[in-house]
C-alpha cells in the first residue's frame, strides 16, 4: 500500500503521480527524443527548448516536480529517520507545513492536486 490512513502518511515518492513516475516518464522521453541532459530539470528545460511539449504543460510538470522535490527535502531534513513518506496529520504535518510556510489545512490538498495533475499530464503526453 502506497498511501494508507492508518499509518498516517503518504509516500512523496512512490505514489501514483509521485516522483518515480515523473522520473520514468522523463527517462522515456529522454531516450524517445534523444535528449542530452542527465537530470530531470535539464530533460524539461530541453524539452521546451526544442518545442517537442506544450510551454503549460512542461510548466506544469516542472512546477510539480519542484513541488514534490521540496516536499521530500523538508520531509528528510525534519523528521528521523530521514523519508519520504508525508504525514497526513498530526503535530509532524503541522510542523511540516510551518517550516514550508503553507497553511497546514492546504498542504495535503495541495499534495493531492499536485498528484492529480502529474497523472492527468502524463495521460496527455503519452496519448501524444
Amino acid at each position: 500500500v502506497r498511501e494508507s490512513y492508518y499509518t498516517n502518511t503518504y509516500n512523496i515518492k512512490l505514489s501514483e503521480g509521485g516522483i518515480i513516475e515523473i522520473d520514468l516518464l522523463l527517462s522515456f522521453l529522454k531516450v524517445k527524443y534523444e535528449l542530452r541532459s542527465n537530470s530531470n530539470r535539464g530533460i524539461l528545460k530541453e524539452l521546451k527548448k526544442r518545442k517537442i511539449l506544450e510551454d503549460k504543460l512542461i510548466e506544469e510538470l516542472t512546477e510539480d516536480y519542484n513541488f514534490l522535490r521540496l516536499l521530500e527535502k523538508n520531509c528528510k531534513l525534519l523528521f528521523y529517520p530521514p523519508t519520504s513518506e508525508l504525514p497526513n496529520r498530526g503535530k509532524k504535518l503541522s510542523m511540516l507545513a510551518k517550516f514550508m510556510g503553507i497553511h497546514e489545512d492546504t498542504i495535503i490538498d495541495k499534495y493531492t492536486e499536485t498528484k492529480k495533475r502529474v497523472c492527468r499530464n502524463i495521460e496527455k503526453i503519452i496519448k501524444l
